[in-house]
């Protein structure tokens, strides 16, 4: 799977929420990274709880600019950070 991506369908998925929290979610992709082996829904599903949570934790930071980076890269060993 293309990590790339399936971050991407989450972020279509929860645009809605991040508009009622008052969050921009911003991303800074990699290209060329390696393809992942494993479950797309699980993977997804980790992926919607870390932003669910960002976005959770940031309520108490009042009226101050709520920002959610997600950043993707390469790592060692063909590996993706």
């Amino acid at each position: 799977m293309d990590i790339n991506e399936s971050i991407r369908q989450v972020l279509e998925f929860i645009r809605g929420e991040a508009a009622k929290h008052g969050v921009c979610v911003q991303t800074q992709f990699a290209d060329g990274l390696p393809f992942l082996e494993g479950d797309r829904v699980q993977l997804q599903q980790v992926i919607l709880n870390l932003v669910m949570n960002a976005m959770e934790a940031m309520e108490a930071v009042g009226d101050a600019i709520r920002k959610v980076l997600i950043r993707t890269a390469p790592s060692e060993d063909d590996c993706v950070r």
